[in-house]
């Protein structure tokens, strides 16, 4: 297993992307929302990276915005969702990780809101760039 930070812990109040990194087979995403004012509303969401024309591709948006303080735990696989996986999981995605991702967290306001996100790989799945 590995774990890998992909966004320190810090108040935001506008949209903020991670580095990009290299998703494993099936990995979690954390976000530990520790504090917010106000009516803050943020959504994850996951994108490729296409190194040739230097864009980001959507794979996917979270379900649900994060609206106040909690940890959040997704499950991104490959495979078919093993039974009982989703216990006590915000959401499962079923996808062919892409080659190089980030993460981004789309804010839909300037309320501040407090949260860090790492990820646990079960294999090698590494920041990069």
């Amino acid at each position: 297993m590995a774990s890998f930070e992909l966004l320190e812990s810090a108040a935001r109040t506008a949209t903020t992307s991670s580095d990009h990194f290299m998703p494993h087979r099936m990995w979690w995403m954390v976000i530990d929302c520790t504090a917010y004012s106000a009516t803050p509303s943020c959504v994850p969401q996951i994108e490729l990276y296409d190194s040739v024309s230097e864009k980001h591709v959507v794979l996917w948006v979270c379900a649900a915005a994060i609206t106040t303080n909690g940890v959040y735990t997704y499950l991104f696989t490959d495979s078919p969702e093993p039974p009982g996986a989703a216990h006590g999981l915000t959401e499962v995605f079923e996808m062919y990780q892409p080659p190089m991702a980030r993460l981004t967290m789309t804010h839909a306001d300037s309320d501040s809101i407090t949260y860090s996100v790492g990820a646990v790989s079960t294999g090698v799945g590494s920041r990069s760039i």
